[in-house]
């Protein structure tokens, strides 16, 4: 039901914006070709007699031809965008896990008089990531998908009404993880105060409601199906100021309610922040800093609780070479009625460190050396693991 009130808005917005607004976004048309060689140490992010019960050879090459695609167009008075990539993992050992791997976001940006939104569909279609499976199920099609309104009135100076609504579908094809697949509606409304120099301020109040449809929890003689419920209040900073910071950090209190009382609630601070600051023409820094409750796949988990930083920096050297550098890191904890001590992950510290060149050899051509150290610390001592990845891609402009 949700869905189709947010696909009606959308439509209804795509149509009338096209007499309302006008799109200031320019024409961006950019389609590659992207072809990835991987080598990977540990392709079954655990332990070696772990992936051996899965039938997993640790080490493996993987190929990975892709089309990506970064699109912009202004059409009248709106301007749509598509922007992500379309491909196929081969492995060389692992054949159980070759898959095609679909990461697109679409949708439309519009305006009807001082009001301003966008209408975006965001799906993946992939193989899960090992790291994210317990020994329920190796091969797995995670199929996740979500569908977001946001939107905001008022003139660039002044106090202004803001509203997001979107609703997530994450669905899996191991018939052991079934009881995995949930739905997740989210709304945030609030009031928010907004000027060129200052940026934007807003209060606002949260609703989340998440619910596993195919499980169901015991609660004395009867059964009830799993999820929760999430309300909020927080304070939402937005600050876009020249081409030097930018940045949006929130902060807000939470209070997460299990549909089970054999699952235990959260009720805390949660908080966000992205923030990219340019040194120079040449050299940016992107932080990131967030704790937060969300559902999962994993077998018996009602939700997580998130925490997680990282750092980035970006150097380009003229106008044919990038250099990157990363470190994140973050920790987990696990909630749910049917976990099973010494079995299960309750809690684990995850962080890695990255590194990659960029070598644009012409205007079509070019080429990217990543390289990655990942290291996992589990309660659960079979799925601690350390992993290396280096990757080598060759694009091409279409």
């Amino acid at each position: 039901m949700n869905k189709v009130v947010l696909a009606t808005c959308g439509a209804l917005w795509a149509f009338t914006a096209g007499g309302w607004a006008r799109a200031a976004d320019d024409n961006r048309i950019d389609i590659q070709a992207v072809v990835t060689e991987t080598y990977d140490s540990n392709v079954a992010r655990s332990d070696a007699e772990l992936a051996a019960e899965r039938g997993i050879t640790q080490q493996d090459w993987i190929f990975q031809p892709a089309i990506s695609v970064d699109l912009l167009l202004p059409v009248s008075r709106q301007a749509f965008f598509l922007k992500g990539s379309v491909g196929y993992d081969f492995y060389a050992d692992n054949h159980i896990l070759n898959n095609g791997n679909i990461d697109l976001q679409g949708g439309v940006k519009g305006q009807i008089a001082t009001c301003r939104g966008t209408l975006t569909d965001d799906f993946k279609d992939a193989q899960t990531d090992l790291q994210y499976l317990s020994l329920a199920a190796t091969k797995n099609t995670e199929l996740d998908e979500t569908v977001a309104l946001d939107g905001s009135c008022g003139g660039q100076i002044g106090i202004v009404p803001t509203l997001s609504v979107s609703e997530r579908w994450s669905n899996n094809s191991a018939a052991t993880l079934l009881t995995s697949n949930y739905r997740d509606f989210d709304l945030k409304t609030g009031i928010a105060y907004r000027h060129p120099r200052f940026g934007e301020l807003s209060t606002y109040f949260s609703y989340d409601q998440a619910d596993f449809p195919n499980r169901d929890l015991l609660v004395g003689p009867a059964t009830i199906q799993d999820g929760y419920k999430v309300y909020g209040v927080g304070v939402q900073y937005d600050r876009r100021l020249g081409a030097r910071i930018e940045g949006v950090v929130h902060i807000s209190y939470t209070d997460l309610r299990p549909d089970a009382a054999s699952v235990q609630g959260f009720q805390g601070v949660t908080y966000g922040a992205d923030v990219t600051v340019r040194f120079s023409p040449l050299l940016q820094a992107k932080l990131s800093l967030q704790r937060g409750v969300q559902p999962t796949i994993w077998p018996g988990v009602t939700y997580e609780v998130d925490n997680s930083y990282g750092i980035e920096a970006d150097y380009t050297l003229g106008r044919k070479l990038k250099l990157v550098a990363g470190a994140s890191g973050g920790s987990d904890q696990y909630h749910g009625a049917d976990l099973i001590p010494n079995v299960d992950i309750s809690s684990e510290t995850l962080w890695s460190v990255r590194g990659s060149i960029a070598y644009q050899l012409t205007r079509r051509f070019g080429l990217e050396l990543d390289a990655t150290h990942e290291a996992r610390d589990a309660n659960v001592a079979a799925f601690s693991y350390p992993d290396n990845r280096v990757a080598l891609s060759l694009k091409a402009g279409i």
